[in-house]
């Protein structure tokens, strides 16, 4: 039997979580006084760095560097830290068979491969220190900035439209589905499941969510809305702590040729 009740609360749990992540933009710390440019690229270099590295010892570095810096913004550590788990478990089951291809030791009686096991290893840590990158710029910088800085930053208008269309209308999904579990409480007498009402859900859900999209276009378009989004313009300002996070990024940067060698 299927609790397709309890499959979308948690749909709608995650949804949450990485809309509440934007509240710790609003506090003031270390990285949200950085210039949202800055964290972009930065932040970018530093994940481009950390996929690319054959060592340990970067990827390590990086994670320990990002949780300081989200201390240092006064984020929450439980918050930050039940972040960045779940891709990284994800990667980890995906490339764990590689441990057990041509085994040539024996631990315990199983045996495994050598090379296999480092770059299980070596691969989770690269998810791990990017994830804890990207989690850290999404938690100290405003979704509005950032589309601002990207359009500052000469990205394409077509991309930076989109990435607004689809976070705005996160929350017309979170509102719909909630809207259809309370119903569903409402008119629900056992706690009959079933394969058949689980599809008759979800289709439902999904014919919903499609009628809400052309209307949500309709009201747009009447709104006058020409295929471009409006982002408010800011004046890019040097501070204290950008120059200090360009010189965090440069010492990274110097670390990782220093393991590459």
């Amino acid at each position: 039997m299927i609790d397709i009740e309890k499959t979308a609360e948690e749909i709608t749990k995650v949804i949450r979580n990485f809309m509440a992540a934007e509240e710790f933009s609003y506090i003031n710390g270390y990285m949200q006084g950085v210039a949202a440019e800055i964290k972009i690229m930065g932040s970018t270099l530093l994940i481009f760095l950390a996929i690319t590295s054959r060592h340990f010892i970067f990827p390590l570095l990086l994670l320990i560097l990002s949780i300081f810096l989200a201390l240092s913004s006064r984020i929450s550590p439980r918050a930050y830290l039940a972040r960045f788990y779940i891709i990284p478990l994800f990667s980890l089951v995906i490339v764990l068979p590689f441990a057990f291809i041509n085994a040539d030791i024996t631990l315990h009686g199983i045996s495994i491969s050598r090379s296999g096991s480092i770059y299980v290893i070596l691969f989770t840590l690269r998810v791990m220190a990017a994830v804890a990158c990207i989690s850290l710029l999404l938690f100290t910088t405003r979704f509005s900035s950032i589309l601002a800085s990207l359009r500052r930053m000469r990205v394409p208008s077509t991309l930076v439209s989109v990435m607004a269309i689809v976070y705005r209308y996160l929350f017309t999904f979170l509102t719909q589905l909630n809207d259809m579990l309370i119903g569903r409480r409402s008119r629900t007498v056992a706690g009959k499941r079933s394969i058949r009402g689980a599809t008759r859900f979800a289709g439902n859900f999904m014919s919903r969510i499609l009628f809400k999209s052309d209307a949500v276009y309709i009201a747009m378009r009447a709104r006058g809305f020409d295929g471009s989004m409006k982002t408010f313009s800011k004046k890019f300002e040097w501070n204290i702590p950008s120059i200090a996070y360009m010189g965090v990024v440069a010492i990274m940067v110097f670390l990782w040729v220093m393991t590459e060698l």
